[in-house]
Order: structure tokens, then C-alpha cells, then sequence
């Protein structure tokens, strides 16, 4: 304001006729105005910065919780995929064992009817059959025993073990019967009827470990039917 204007409005104050009135009324107003303004732009910025304020919070609890929730879903996708890998080896032990068991139980029926002439063909045929259907039986065995040493102990209960271990030990059980009936080592080798009580037991563990394993592998690997 130059010094013309100032001394020009200092007269008329100074007058304290209507001018002044008027002008004191205009000033008081656009201060009144000028007040309002100020005043709500100070409150509006203090909600806004309210505002900014609560919403980093959120946001950082938000972050907390993304954390906090991956974490755990990473977690248990850990421990689904331990267990799959669980199922899945129980699986494919309860499959060989059964493949092999199977095996079993046909050579020794093969080898039992070969024995009872149920056999069309020479001596010598009959012979190379059941040797071949034996061969293939002990093959069986001995997957078997490698299944349950190297995993079948760390998943079968000790019924289905020692039911396994009976169709395993059925050469010794045969051996066993003989001797309780009073023979000694060289009647059970010459025995007539040694062999025939062989197959029986054994044919007999292997059809018992075979269902013990089916019931075993339904209730542990929850299949119905």
C-alpha cells in the first residue's frame, strides 16, 4: 500500500464518520472470512494427517498379517507334502509286498499241483516246472525281506511283521513240526511227507500275510471297499 492510500484511509478512521463504519464492518468481516478459512484448513489438514496416520497404521498391520499369513500357508504346504511323501511311500510298500505275495501264492500252488500230478507232461518236465516256479517263489521271498528291512520296519505294525515273518520262516516251521513230532535232522530230510507239509505251510503264511497286508494298507492308507 503506498503512502497516499495509507494516509488517504488513516483520514477517513480518523473521521470516525460512516466511512469508518463501513469500513470497519468490511475489515471485519474478510477477518471474520480470512478466520473461518484459516481456521478450517488448519482442522482439514489435521484430519488429513489423522487420516494418513490410521492408514499407515492399517497398512502396517495389513503387511503383519500378509506376513504372518504366508508364513503359515507355506508351513502347512510343508507339512502336506511331508505327509503326501509318507503316503506315498506306504503306498508303493503295501503294492510290492501284495505283487510279491501274489507271486508267492502262485508259484507254491504251481509247485502243489505239479507235486499231485495235476501236471500234463514227462518227469523231467515236471521237474524243470517246478524248479522254475520255486526259482521265481524265492525271488518273491527275497524281495519281500529286502521290503521289510529297509522300509516295511519303519511302517508296518509288529502283527503285520510277524505275520510276514511267518510266511518268511515257513522252511523253519516246517522243520520246527518234524522235530516236535520226535525226528531228528536226517528223518526230516528223508521224510516223505517233509515236502508236501512245506508247501502247505507256506502256501498257508503266504495267503495269511497277503490279507493281513490288504487290511493293513486299507486302514493305513484310508481306502474303503
Amino acid at each position: 500500500m503506498d503512502t497516499e492510500l495509507t494516509h488517504n484511509l488513516a483520514k477517513l478512521l480518523s473521521g470516525g464518520g460512516w466511512m469508518f463504519h463501513i469500513l470497519a464492518f468490511i475489515f471485519a468481516f474478510l477477518g471474520s472470512i480470512a478466520g473461518g478459512y484459516f481456521g478450517a484448513y488448519g482442522n482439514k489438514r489435521g484430519e488429513l494427517r489423522a487420516i494418513q496416520d490410521d492408514f499407515e497404521k492399517v497398512k502396517s498391520q495389513l503387511q503383519e498379517t500378509t506376513r504372518l499369513t504366508t508364513a503359515i500357508q507355506t508351513e502347512i504346504t510343508k507339512g502336506v507334502w511331508v505327509e503326501q511323501q509318507r503316503w506315498e511311500l506306504r503306498r508303493d510298500l503295501y503294492t510290492a509286498l501284495l505283487k510279491n505275495l501274489s507271486e508267492a501264492k502262485y508259484t507254491l500252488s504251481q509247485v502243489i499241483k505239479a507235486e499231485t500230478r495235476e501236471f500234463k507232461g514227462s518227469d523231467e518236465e515236471r521237474d524243470n516246472f517246478t524248479n522254475d516256479m520255486l526259482e521265481r517263489n524265492r525271488i518273491a521271498s527275497q524281495e519281500i525281506e529286502n521290503l521289510i528291512h529297509h522300509t516295511g520296519v519303519l511302517f508296518l505294525s509288529s502283527e503285520a511283521l510277524e505275520t510276514i515273518n511267518t510266511f518268511l520262516n515257513a522252511e523253519k516251521l516246517r522243520i520246527k513240526q518234524l522235530e516236535d513230532s520226535g525226528a531228528d535232522y536226517a528223518e526230516i530230510s528223508a521224510e516223505a511227507t517233509s515236502w508236501s507239509l512245506h508247501l502247505d505251510n507256506e502256501i498257508r503264511a503266504a495267503y495269511i500275510a497277503y490279507d493281513e497286508i490288504v487290511n493293513v494298507a486299507k486302514a493305513d492308507l484310508q481306502i474303503n471297499g
